[in-house]
C-alpha cells in the first residue's frame, strides 16, 4: 500500500491520543510525582511539546494548564485523531526501545558536569521520533518504509504546532553534525546527549535517529565526557503500572475531562484576576513614567529654546536699534517723497520686528509675576472682548460657561491676560467661518482651577503635537497663528505653578486646558519658580 506524503500526514493527523491511564492521571490533583507517572506516554509528550517554553526546561505546572485538558478533549472528539496500539507486539518492542533511549539519555545527563533539566531532556527523547509516530498512526506499515519521510513529517508537524527550537531540533536535526544543529537552534547539551544515546544498537534498530557511523566526538567533548563515561549505561525496564487502553472506548472519559476543565479554569481565575490587576498597575505606571519623561524632555527642550531666544533677541535688538535710529535721522533730513516712503517702510518693519522680539522675550524671560488677588472671570471676559474683531470677521459663536460666584485666584493680572488671550486666539484662528469656541471653567479639585477652551476646527495633526509649545511652530495647516501664543501661555502658566495641556482626540472638538492653583501661598509659588528656573 502506498505511503502518504509527509505533508498530508502532518496536516491530516492530529496529535496522537494519549492512553486512558495518562488522561485519568492528568484529571487527578497534580503533584511533584505526577510527571513520573506520565512521562512514558509518547502521545502525551507530543501534546506537551505544544506548551513547552522557549528555553529547554520542563515545569510540572504545565500539567495543570486548562489548555492541556482542553487540547486532549478536542483530540478525543476528532474523528481522525491518531492512535497507536502500543499493545501490538511490534509497537510494544518499539515503545520499550523508546523508553531505553530516554533512560540512557537521562543516565548520560547524570554523568555530565553541566546542569541540565532532565525532565526537559526526557520529553525531548520521547518526541524525537515524532515523524515515525505520525506515519504509524496514519498508516500502520513497517517503519522501514518511512525512513525517508519521517524527518519531513516531523518538521512540518513541529512547525504547525509551534514547537520551540530546542524541541524541534530534537525531532528534525539529530542526524546533522552537532555544531550544525546548534547553529540551527538546538540546545547544545540536550542535543549532544540525545545524539550519544541514539547510537545504542538496540535503540537504533527501532529508531534510526542518527547514522551509526556518525562521528560524535564533538558532541561528547561539548559535555566534557570521555568514551569511558558512556560505558555501562542502564537499560530501560517496563514502566510500572503501564496501561495502553484506548480512551475513546471509555464512555465516561469525556464528562471527566469536562469536569476537570471547569475545575482547572476556576482554580486559575483568582490568579488571572490578580495578574490582570498587576498588569493594569504596571501599564499605568509605565504610562506615568512615559508621561513624566516626555514632560521632562519637553521642559528641557523649551528651556533651551528660551535661552536661545533670549540671546537671539538681544543680539537682534542691538543692530535693530541702530537701523531704526539711523532711519529716523535720515527721515528727519529727507525731502524726496519716494525716499521718505522707503524710510517709513523701514521704520514700520523695524517696529514689527521689535514687537515680535518683545513677544519672544516674554516667552524666553518673562518678568516675575506681580501677584494680586483677582477674579479670573473678569480677565477672561476682557480677553474675549479684546479678540472681538477676529470673532466678528469669522462670525464665530463664543460660548462661556462660568460659575456665578467669583473664583479667588492669586496671580499676575497682565500675565493672566496674556495666557488667556493666547489660548483664545489659537482657538479662534483654528475655528472655521461661522464656527464656535467654548470656554468652560471648573474646579476639579479643591485647590485647582481648570479652564477648558475648545474649538470645532480641524484639530491638531498627530505629527505636530510634540511641537505645539515650540516657539514659531505655528501649525498653519490647522489654521493656527504664527507660533508664540501657546509657548508663552505655557511658560507663564508654569511661572504660576500651573500648566497648559492639549487633549488629543480622534473625534470631537480640539481642547486646550489651562490649569492654575487656587490661592497658592506666595512663598510656595516663588519656590516653585526657583526650582523651575
Amino acid at each position: 500500500m502506498p505511503v502518504s506524503h509527509p505533508m498530508d500526514v502532518a496536516v491530516r493527523v492530529r496529535p496522537l491520543v494519549p492512553t486512558l491511564a495518562s488522561i485519568v492521571t492528568l484529571t487527578q490533583p497534580i503533584t511533584e510525582t505526577t510527571w513520573s507517572r506520565l512521562r512514558h506516554d509518547p502521545a502525551l509528550g507530543l501534546l506537551l511539546a505544544e506548551f513547552a517554553p522557549s528555553s529547554p526546561r520542563f515545569d510540572a505546572a504545565t500539567l495543570r494548564r486548562p489548555e492541556l485538558i482542553d487540547r486532549i478533549s478536542a483530540t478525543l472528539a476528532a474523528p481522525d485523531a491518531g492512535w497507536i496500539d502500543w499493545s501490538a507486539p511490534l509497537w510494544e518492542r518499539k515503545l520499550l526501545a523508546l523508553w531505553h533511549f530516554a533512560t540512557q539519555a537521562d543516565a548520560i545527563a547524570a554523568r555530565c558536569a553541566v546542569a541540565i533539566d532532565r525532565d526537559a531532556l526526557w520529553l525531548a527523547a520521547m518526541v524525537a521520533p515524532v515523524g515515525w509516530l505520525l506515519n504509524a498512526a496514519d498508516h500502520p506499515s513497517p517503519t522501514a518504509n518511512w525512513t525517508d519521510d519521517a524527518s519531513d513529517s516531523a518538521r512540518r508537524y513541529a512547525h504547525m504546532h509551534h514547537w520551540p527550537d530546542w524541541l524541534l531540533a530534537a525531532a528534525t536535526h539529530l542526524a546533522l553534525p552537532w555544531a550544525v544543529a546548534v547553529d540551527l537552534g538546538a540546545d547544545p547539551h540536550i542535543h549532544a546527549i540525545l545524539q550519544l544515546a541514539s547510537v545504542d544498537p538496540e535503540i537504533h534498530a527501532h529508531w534510526p535517529l542518527v547514522p551509526m557511523d556518525s562521528d560524535l566526538a564533538e558532541a561528547r567533548n561539548s559535555l566534557g565526557l570521555t568514551p569511558d563515561d558512556l560505558r555501562h549505561l542502564p537499560a530501560a525496564t517496563p514502566a510500572a503500572n503501564w496501561s495502553c487502553d484506548d480512551p475513546r472506548r471509555a464512555s465516561l472519559i469525556q464528562p471527566l475531562l469536562d469536569v476537570c476543565l471547569r475545575e482547572r479554569r476556576a482554580a486559575i481565575e483568582p490568579k488571572l484576576a490578580q495578574l490582570e490587576s498587576e498588569l493594569d498597575r504596571l501599564r499605568a505606571s509605565f504610562r506615568r513614567q512615559i508621561s513624566s519623561e516626555q514632560s521632562r524632555l519637553r521642559d528641557a527642550k523649551i528651556a533651551a529654546m528660551a535661552e536661545f531666544s533670549a540671546g537671539a533677541s538681544h543680539e537682534i535688538n542691538n543692530p535693530l536699534a541702530v537701523i531704526s535710529g539711523q532711519a529716523q535721522l535720515m527721515l528727519s533730513l529727507e525731502e524726496e517723497p519716494s525716499v521718505i516712503k522707503g524710510l517709513e517702510c523701514i521704520l514700520r518693519q523695524t517696529h514689527r520686528i521689535h514687537s515680535i522680539l518683545s513677544e519672544l522675550m516674554q516667552f524666553a524671560r518673562p518678568p516675575q509675576p506681580k501677584r494680586i488677588r483677582l477674579d479670573i472671570r473678569a480677565i477672561l471676559r476682557e480677553a474675549i472682548y479684546q479678540l472681538q474683531d477676529l470673532q466678528e470677521k469669522k462670525q464665530l459663536t463664543i460660548e462661556l460657561d462660568e460659575p456665578d460666584e467669583p473664583i479667588p485666584l492669586i496671580g499676575d493680572a497682565r500675565q493672566m491676560m496674556t495666557m488667556l488671550t493666547g489660548l483664545l486666539r489659537n482657538a479662534e484662528q483654528a475655528a472655521p467661518v461661522k464656527g464656535w469656541v467654548r470656554i468652560r471653567l471648573e474646579i476639579p479639585t479643591g485647590n485647582q482651577l481648570a479652564i477648558h477652551i475648545e474649538d470645532n476646527g480641524p484639530g491638531v495633526p498627530a505629527d505636530i503635537r510634540d511641537h505645539l509649545f515650540d516657539p514659531f511652530f505655528s501649525g498653519r495647516n490647522a489654521g493656527r497663528g504664527r507660533g508664540l501664543g501657546l509657548p508663552t501661555a505655557w511658560r507663564l502658566a508654569r511661572q504660576h505653578g500651573g500648566s497648559v495641556e492639549h487633549a488629543p482626540a480622534t473625534t470631537g472638538p480640539t481642547r486646550f486646558t489651562l490649569r492654575l492653583p487656587l490661592n497658592e501661598p506666595e512663598a510656595d509659588a516663588e519656590s516653585r519658580e526657583r526650582r523651575s528656573a
